[in-house]
């Protein structure tokens, strides 16, 4: 599985150079406190890309695992599309992609996969 999100994370960067996420995990941190649990599941795909990049190797339990997949199986499904379109529409979605960083997602269980509204 790490060689599928190693390649995920590396064509992620070479469509988003300058890793929002981070900006947005940072925002998350809020001066250095420890945000909560629910603040860190509405944010699930910056934390999953923040547990990637600094713990990919020494994830610790389910559900830091779970997080990491879930944001992996995003990046995929969003990189998968963007690739399929021409230039002016990939333009168009890679904002509204960019966007998601910055935005909650509240995400609830739907069957296997997940529905997922941006607020």
């Amino acid at each position: 599985m790490q060689n599928k999100y190693q390649y995920i994370y590396e064509k992620l960067v070479k469509v988003l150079p300058n890793k929002p996420w981070i900006k947005a995990y940072s925002n998350l941190m809020n001066g250095g406190k420890v945000p909560s649990l629910p603040k860190l599941m509405s944010n699930m795909l910056v934390y999953g890309l923040h547990l990637y990049e600094t713990k990919a190797h020494f994830l610790k339990d389910h559900y830091e695992k779970g997080i990491v997949a879930e944001s992996m199986s995003t990046c995929n499904a969003f990189l998968g599309i963007y690739h399929s379109l021409e230039k002016d529409n990939q333009s168009k979605l890679l904002k509204r992609f960019q966007s998601s960083f910055f935005s909650q997602m509240i995400c609830a269980p739907f069957t296997m996969s997940y529905l997922c509204i941006f607020t």
